[in-house]
Formats: structure tokens, C-alpha cells, sequence
């Protein structure tokens, strides 16, 4: 079983994703070449995010999420006190 990550924003997502990279020794070009993205475009979507770039969509994410053996699991919050 592998360890949850806790993704509230999209900044955590992008790190979630870029930690995940990095653990498989991957650079962003093994990225894109596995996820079937444009060469460039996995920076794109790390940096982007940040600057009001490029951001994860409805074709890159899925792809991404499948390179890196990902799913993504939705919970409710606890309630806060």
C-alpha cells in the first residue's frame, strides 16, 4: 500500500507530482516521453502554475497521473472545530 498525499491547491498537486517524479530518478524529458507529452511541455506545467503559465488540464493530467502510476482519491474533509 502506498502513503497518501494530502493536495489541497494546485501548488501541492504540482509538488505531489514532481516528488513522485524525482523518486523514480525520472528528469522531466523521461516524463514527457512516458506521459506522451511535447518535449518541454512536463516544465511547462512544474513552473507554469506558478508564474500564470501552462497548467495541468484534462488531457495532460490523466496522462501524467498514468506515467507515474498515480491515482488521484477524493475525501471529505474533517470537519473543522
Amino acid at each position: 500500500m502506498s502513503a497518501a498525499v494530502r493536495v489541497q491547491s494546485y501548488e501541492d498537486l504540482v509538488r505531489a507530482i514532481d516528488e513522485r517524479r524525482q523518486a523514480r530518478g525520472w528528469t522531466l524529458a523521461r516524463l514527457n516521453f512516458e506521459a506522451g507529452l511535447q518535449e518541454g511541455y512536463a516544465e511547462k506545467l512544474r513552473i507554469g502554475g506558478a508564474r500564470g503559465g501552462r497548467h495541468y488540464g484534462p488531457v495532460s493530467l490523466p496522462l501524467t497521473l498514468a506515467a507515474l502510476d498515480l491515482d488521484i482519491v477524493l475525501t471529505e474533509q474533517e470537519p473543522t472545530p
